[in-house]
């Protein structure tokens, strides 16, 4: 199936704390396969949180948050 095709507009509905970025629990909410590793990857400023323009480049990038994994080695947070 497809996943979740979120965008940074519609993706901060899950900003729960609202300062207007998405940690990883809250970015989880929006991309249910966003692994840790891809989080990383998202996180172009390595802050810990995803910030709009961090989400917009992702969802413009081959690396999307919703897509399958390429990996079995990345493991999602529980």
């Amino acid at each position: 199936p497809r996943g979740n095709r979120e965008t940074a507009p519609s993706a901060m509905r899950h900003d729960r704390d609202g300062d207007t970025k998405l940690d990883f629990e809250e970015a989880s909410l929006a991309w249910p396969r966003l692994t840790a590793e891809r989080f990383g990857r998202m996180d172009a400023n390595r802050d810990g949180v995803l910030d709009s323009a961090e989400i917009e480049a992702a969802q413009h990038s081959a690396d999307k948050p919703d897509a399958p994994e390429a990996s079995d080695s990345e493991t999602p947070i529980e």
